[in-house]
């Protein structure tokens, strides 16, 4: 934790658990959040239209 009232550089460090490479979990996320927007599209036409 950085203090207000000093200013300058601070050194980040990153815990846990970080992988490089996100694109074997892109897939996934990039399916479940398609089908999410198309299901809510289909609802709302639903509600409006009947």
């Amino acid at each position: 934790m950085v203090p207000m009232k000093k200013a300058g550089v601070a050194k980040l460090e990153a815990s846990g658990r970080h992988d490089p490479c996100v694109l074997p979990r892109a897939v996934p996320i990039v399916d479940a959040m398609s089908s999410l927007v198309i299901m809510d599209h289909f609802l709302r036409n639903r509600a409006q239209n009947g």
